[in-house]
């Protein structure tokens, strides 16, 4: 049972081979894989929570006091060296703190600077720079080195706990990474080329520098959906839907600078996560059908309490009835929906938000039964997923608490873990 408000569920299918499986194996098959140590069986799995707002703000509180007790030492000192006057010694101080301050900054900025300049380079994934800060943000480096969490200073768990979703997904990542030098040559992938960032800054044990790179990417992701770009609560599914269909939309450039350097691109959201969906509609005096596609990165379930989300996902794909005035003079027809192709990695959403008579936002506490493995039909094929990463947010409204995922780990080999 996962009672919690919204949650939003990456699941993968995956044959032996390494390939998308393309027929649902039979029961005997299925057992005997099982045996065989498959994929989806793993041996530990790692809770990648964000780091909390206070232990973040307290460290960055001690850090600046302790500066700033250093400052007015250094200028204290410096005014009394030399027998100076008391004007001389006001006037000294003044240009020292000014000075130091000013000197103090540019520094800042030049270290961060390097810092991020060397993540383009492969031979410097691992961190050469190392902060040493004191107290509280020691804590925090030691939450870093234990868990590979994103700081979260300002309200940016929704964000954090979308990215680790996506640095779960193996596959897509290495999709992402094999291209990564022609990102280098197009302009507009920005995005790209601060994901690769935060792939490399994803086990460091400087928050420091995991903040910059988070922030230049919220930046770059606001810059088109500005809703993001102040620091007020957001939904964690409606940031990951706009990361994917920000990615996906710079396929186009892609494919223009991959024909001039000679080269191929593959859209790695097109490859890991888009899927099609076919609507009928039926009328039920004449039996007219109508039938539209539609293309998806994610599917929203509506969420009933004690189902599974094999029954959610059932229930979705029922036929419902609507009003349609068709030709024949026919008022009711039934619509079904159902799944024309499946992804690599299916990402459901399941709404935990609903509106009152009274137009209130309101979060449902209705726990669901979430299993390890999932069958998905389509028109083209069948298959079995497995569960590998959860979005929950915990807490008890809409407009409070914190988002967390829960993942398996991406970084050893899956395939010979035990079950």
């Amino acid at each position: 049972m996962f009672p919690s408000r919204k949650d939003i569920c990456c699941v993968k299918t995956k044959s032996s081979d390494g390939e998308t499986t393309s027929k649902a194996p039979q029961p005997e098959e299925k057992t005997k894989k099982k045996k065989q140590k498959t994929w989806w069986s793993f041996r530990r799995k790692n809770r990648v929570s964000p780091i909390c707002d206070d232990d973040f703000q307290e460290a960055v509180r001690r850090i600046a006091k302790a500066q700033e007790v250093i400052q007015n030492h250094h200028s204290y000192i410096q005014g009394l060296h030399g027998g100076m006057n008391s004007h001389k010694k006001e006037k000294a101080a003044s240009d020292g703190k000014i000075k130091e301050s000013r000197n103090a900054g540019d520094k800042r900025v030049r270290f961060t600077t390097e810092m991020v300049r060397s993540l383009e380079k492969p031979e410097n994934n691992r961190e050469k720079f190392n902060v040493h800060p004191t107290d509280g943000a020691t804590s925090i480096m030691s939450q870093q080195v234990l868990h590979p969490g994103f700081p979260n200073p300002a309200r940016s768990c929704y964000m954090n706990s979308s990215l680790q979703t996506l640095l779960t997904l193996k596959e897509f990542v290495e999709d992402v990474r094999s291209q990564e030098d022609l990102f280098g040559q197009c302009h507009e992938a920005e995005l790209m080329k601060c994901f690769m960032n935060i792939v490399r800054c994803h086990n460091s044990d400087n928050a420091l520098l995991k903040l910059h790179i988070l922030n230049k990417f919220k930046g770059v992701i606001s810059a088109k959906a500005p809703e993001f770009e102040d620091a007020g609560n957001k939904d964690a599914h409606e940031f990951l839907t706009a990361v994917l269909d920000q990615m996906d939309s710079l396929a186009l450039a892609l494919h223009q600078t991959a024909a001039i350097v000679g080269g191929n691109y593959t859209c790695p959201i097109a490859r890991n996560f888009a899927f099609e969906m076919q609507n009928t509609r039926t009328c039920k005096r004449c039996g007219d059908q109508s039938i539209t596609q539609e293309n998806f990165t994610s599917l929203s379930l509506d969420l009933i309490s004690e189902l599974s989300v094999q029954q959610l996902l059932q229930m979705y794909q029922m036929e419902t009835q609507l009003e349609y005035m068709c030709d024949c003079g026919g008022t009711t027809s039934g619509r079904e929906t159902t799944f024309l192709t499946l992804p690599k990695y299916l990402i459901l959403h399941l709404k935990r938000f609903k509106f009152t008579e009274d137009l209130q936002m309101m979060k449902l506490h209705d726990p669901i039964i979430l299993l390890k493995e999932l069958m998905m039909t389509s028109h083209q094929d069948e298959g079995w997923y497995s569960l590998v990463s959860v979005i929950s947010h915990l807490g008890s409204s809409y407009d409070d608490g914190h988002y967390v995922s829960d993942g398996l780990h991406p970084y050893e080999d899956q395939d010979n873990n035990a079950e």
